[in-house]
């Protein structure tokens, strides 16, 4: 009998309904506002050098963003830039200054309700 009971209860129960297939469509969202800040500028050797916005690298390039600073100014700087820096022999400190100074202008590594300005 309970048995039948159990049998009973999961034919009346009712079916959930099927969960949305696309939950973000990526081609139709827009960029937010508060991640189109100006470029980062650096002055090496007296030249400026433009680097690539954190929120517009492809998202497999992300990584190079906090690692050593080659792969960083290889994946943030355009060919020309690169070379031109690479040559200036930039000692590793003042790297490590303009990395960060990158991040905090890109907001890496800040929680979400850390962003607002």
């Amino acid at each position: 009998m309970a048995a039948r009971a159990a049998q009973s209860r999961s034919t009346t129960a009712s079916t959930p309904e099927p969960a949305a297939r696309v939950h973000t469509n990526l081609d139709e969202v827009q960029k937010p506002a508060e991640i189109d800040v100006e470029p980062f500028v650096a002055v090496a050797g007296g030249r400026e050098f433009v680097f690539a916005a954190v929120h517009d690298l492809p998202w497999d390039e992300l990584g190079g963003i906090e690692g050593d600073g080659d792969e960083f100014m290889f994946k943030t700087l355009s060919e020309d830039d690169y070379e031109a820096f690479k040559a200036l022999k930039v000692p590793g400190w003042k790297i490590n200054i303009l990395m960060d100074d990158y991040k905090a202008h890109y907001k890496i590594g800040q929680r979400r309700g850390q962003r607002q300005r």
